[in-house]
C-alpha cells in the first residue's frame, strides 16, 4: 500500500507500477478527474466536488469573464477544459488562457499580467501551483483589474500558500475545497491540535493533509473489517467503511473509488486566512467522469 503522491503527475506515473505489482495507491489530493483505476483510491475531490461549486459561486457573484492561467502540466489544461466547459454552459466566457513553465520567469509573469490588462476579465481562474503561486499574486496586485476589484480563484492554493503570502496579496481570493483550517467543529479542532502538536504551532494544514490523515483511518477500518490488508480484501470492505473526518462524515464510492466529500467555499479575510462563505448541505457523490451531471441543477443550487 502507498499512501500519498500529490501532483497528478507523479500519480500518473507511479499507477502502472502499483498496477503491475498488485499495490494499492491511496491519493489524497483534489484531481481533475476522468480516471479510474482498480489499483487506486482517490480521496480529494473531483471536479463534481468542487469546479462546479466554483463556477456557481463566480458566475453568480463575480461576473461572466474569466481569464485562465495554469502551469502547463496535465491537471491544469484537464482542469481548465472542465471549468470552459461549466462557464459556456451557463453563457460564461473564457476571455484569456495563459500556461506558464513551471518556476516561470518575471518576463513570463509580466507577459501574462499584460494580456490580463488587455482582456480586463472578471476574475483569474488559476491552476497555478508551487512557489509560482506567490509570484502570480504579487504580479496581478500590480494590475489595474486588482485595483478595481478582481479576484484569482483557485482549486488548488491553500493555507501553505497563504503563510508565504500577506493580506494584501491575497485579501478576497476565493477557493472551494472539502475543508480550511478554520472550520470550527470538534473532529476539526481535534485534527488540528495533533498535527500541531506533532509538527508545530505555526504549521499550515490544508485540505490535502486533511484527506491524507482520514484515507489512513478509512484504510485501517476496512483492514480491520477484513482481518488482512490485503488489496482484494481491503477493497471489498472500503465501500462498507465511514469515518467522521474533520470536513464532516466521509465514505468511499465502491463503484468509482472515490470519496464522498463536502464542498465548500472559502474566501481570505484581513487575517489572511480563509472563510466560509458557502457549504454544501450534504456530502457530494464522486462523478469523476461527470455523467449524470447537469450544470443547470448546479446552479440552482442542486450539484
Amino acid at each position: 500500500m502507498l499512501f500519498g503522491t500529490h501532483m497528478s503527475n507523479s500519480r500518473k506515473a507511479v499507477l502502472p507500477l502499483l498496477e503491475s505489482r498488485q499495490a494499492l495507491l491511496l491519493y489524497p489530493t483534489l484531481y481533475e478527474g476522468f480516471e479510474f483505476s482498480q489499483n487506486c483510491i482517490y480521496t480529494g475531490a473531483a471536479p463534481n466536488q468542487n469546479s462546479v461549486q466554483l463556477a456557481r459561486h463566480l458566475l453568480r457573484h463575480h461576473g461572466s469573464r474569466a481569464f485562465f492561467i495554469g502551469n502547463n502540466y496535465v491537471f491544469a489544461h484537464e482542469s481548465n477544459r472542465i471549468m470552459r466547459d461549466l462557464f459556456e454552459q451557463a453563457d460564461g466566457s473564457v476571455v484569456g488562457e495563459y500556461y506558464l513553465p513551471f518556476d516561470a520567469s518575471d518576463e513570463d509573469l509580466s507577459a501574462v499580467m499584460a494580456e490580463v490588462e488587455k482582456q480586463r476579465p472578471d476574475f483569474i481562474y488559476s491552476t497555478v501551483v508551487g512557489s509560482d503561486i506567490i509570484r502570480l499574486h504579487e504580479a496581478f496586485a500590480r494590475t489595474r483589474v486588482r485595483a478595481g476589484g478582481g479576484v484569482i480563484t483557485s482549486l488548488a492554493t491553500n493555507e501553505s500558500d497563504l503563510a508565504q503570502m500577506s493580506a494584501d496579496l491575497s485579501e478576497g481570493f476565493l477557493v472551494a475545497a472539502p475543508w480550511f483550517a478554520t472550520l470550527d467543529n470538534p473532529e476539526s479542532r481535534a485534527f488540528l491540535q495533533g498535527m500541531r502538536a506533532r509538527f508545530g504551532a505555526d504549521i499550515p494544514v490544508t485540505s490535502g493533509a486533511e484527506a491524507a490523515y482520514f484515507q489512513v483511518h478509512l484504510f485501517a477500518r476496512a483492514a480491520r473489517e477484513a482481518g488482512e490488508a490485503t488489496l482484494e480484501a481491503v477493497l471489498d470492505q472500503l465501500g462498507a467503511v465511514s469515518f467522521d473526518a474533520p470536513e464532516g462524515p466521509v465514505k468511499l464510492d465502491a463503484a468509482t473509488h472515490h470519496t464522498w466529500l463536502w464542498s465548500r467555499i472559502g474566501r481570505v479575510d484581513a487575517r489572511n486566512a480563509f472563510e466560509v462563505i458557502e457549504v454544501e448541505k450534504n456530502p457530494i457523490k464522486p462523478e469523476p467522469y461527470m455523467v449524470e451531471h447537469s450544470f443547470g441543477d448546479a446552479m440552482t443550487g442542486h450539484a
